[in-house]
């Protein structure tokens, strides 16, 4: 799979990030049953005040206060 690298956004802001894109969990404590720490998982709605990623454990929402538990990977090429 190609990714983008021509991405113009600040992506340390959720709100720059698209369905599709890839993130990164990067604080797993307490979120075991639902994504691991370090584990890549893809957007699949729009930044709302609900993050809603798919994980190897399935679609998984979690709340606008934890996007510090999150940070952008990768956008993949069309």
């Amino acid at each position: 799979m190609l990714y983008a690298e021509d991405i113009e956004e600040d992506m340390t802001d959720p709100e720059n990030w698209k369905v599709g894109d890839m993130i990164r969990c990067v604080n797993g404590a307490g979120w075991e049953r639902w994504i691991d720490e370090g584990e890549v998982a893809e957007m699949v709605e729009p930044p709302s005040p609900t993050l809603h990623l798919k994980t190897k454990y399935g679609l998984q929402c979690f709340g606008s206060m934890y996007y510090q538990d999150f940070k952008f990977h990768s956008r993949p090429l069309k």
